[in-house]
């Protein structure tokens, strides 16, 4: 999108009409704080500000939804200067990347480092029930209950019921 110095809209792409579910018409002569949520707006005013002011290109992330009733995403946010032939900055381009599978995929693999360091510290498997509750519930679940069964905590005592459960069980609830 190409907004002038007083953060109106000039021109949008159609990846950006799509995304806003209006059309090139609607977003002409909107500014930022039209068109989207408060706490994304603040962010892309201020960075479009200090380019007009700096000159230099900026790059920020914001997060929230594009419109009412769309699903919350992430984007990587560049704000670049468009200069005149004398070399002032007249408008500035904004190109907003949906970074979301990025982030999803960057939370994954921190639960995943998460997990290979925090669970499984002993041999004691109500230990470990207990610290994959704590590393899963926030992050992957509300709830989690571990139980074991007798067969695999007892292994020596055959004469025990296979499908009963044992005293290894492990539990924890989100707070939320």
């Amino acid at each position: 999108m190409i907004y002038d110095a007083e953060l109106r809209a000039l021109r949008a792409s159609a990846g950006a009409a799509r995304e806003l579910g209006l059309s090139e018409q609607q977003i002409r002569g909107q500014r930022v704080t039209d068109l989207m949520p408060p706490h994304i707006c603040t962010t892309v005013e201020e960075g479009m500000r200090r380019v007009f002011e700096s000159g230099e290109s900026e790059l920020f992330h914001v997060h929230g939804k594009p419109r009412r009733g769309a699903p919350g995403r992430y984007w990587a946010v560049t704000v670049s200067p468009l200069r005149n032939a004398a070399g002032e900055v007249r408008h500035v381009q904004l190109i907003a990347l949906d970074v979301t599978e990025l982030h999803r995929a960057r939370e994954r693999l921190a639960l995943l480092n998460d997990v290979s360091t925090q669970v499984g510290s002993t041999l004691d498997v109500t230990r470990t029930a207990q610290e994959m509750a704590d590393v899963a519930v926030g992050r992957l679940a509300d709830f989690i209950r571990s139980t074991c069964w007798t067969r695999c905590c007892v292994a020596s005592s055959p004469d025990l019921h296979p499908r009963a459960p044992s005293a290894c069980a492990a539990s924890r609830s989100s707070p939320f």
